[in-house]
C-alpha cells in the first residue's frame, strides 16, 4: 500500500512538473506574442500617420492640378481679337502653366503611388496583427483550466 502511494505521489509530482512547464512555456509564447501585437499596432499606426499625411498632400495637389488646368485653359487659345504682343505674351504663360500642370501631374501621380502602397502595406500588416491575435487566443485555448471564448 505504501509502495502505491509513494507510486502515486510520483506520478502525481511528474504531471505537475509537466503543467508546469507547459504553463511556463506558454506564458513564454504569450509574451512573445503580445509584444509582437503591439509592435504590430504601433507599424499600423505609424503607416496610418503616413496615410493620412499623404491623403492630405493629395488633397492639396488636386486642388492645385484643378487651378492650374483651369488657368492653361484661360490662357492656351487667345481670341485673334487681342494684339498680337499681348497674345504671345499669353502664349508664353500658357506654356509656362503647361510646364506648371505638368509637374504637378507627376506629383499627384506619385502621391498617389505612395497612397496606394501605403494602403497595401497597411492592409499586410492587418494581416500579420490578425494572424498574431488568432495565435494568442490558440494559446489561450491550450493552457489546462481555461475555456474558450
Amino acid at each position: 500500500a505504501s509502495n502505491d502511494a509513494v507510486a502515486a505521489l510520483v506520478t502525481e509530482v511528474r504531471a505537475l512538473r509537466t503543467e508546469l512547464a507547459q504553463i511556463a512555456s506558454a506564458s513564454v509564447r504569450s509574451q512573445l506574442l503580445v509584444t509582437r501585437i503591439q509592435l504590430q499596432e504601433q507599424r499600423l499606426m505609424h503607416l496610418d500617420r503616413q496615410r493620412t499625411e499623404v491623403s492630405a498632400k493629395l488633397s492639396q495637389v488636386e486642388l492645385a492640378r484643378t487651378g492650374m488646368a483651369s488657368q492653361v485653359k484661360r490662357f492656351e487659345n487667345p481670341s485673334n481679337q487681342i494684339p498680337e504682343k499681348e497674345r504671345r505674351e499669353m502664349e508664353t504663360m500658357g506654356a509656362e502653366f503647361k510646364a506648371q500642370l505638368q509637374t504637378i501631374q507627376a506629383s499627384e501621380a506619385s502621391l498617389r503611388a505612395e497612397q496606394d502602397a501605403l494602403l497595401n502595406a497597411i492592409s499586410s500588416e492587418q494581416a500579420r496583427w490578425s494572424d498574431f491575435n488568432n495565435r494568442l487566443d490558440e494559446l489561450e485555448r491550450a493552457l489546462p483550466g481555461t475555456t474558450a471564448r
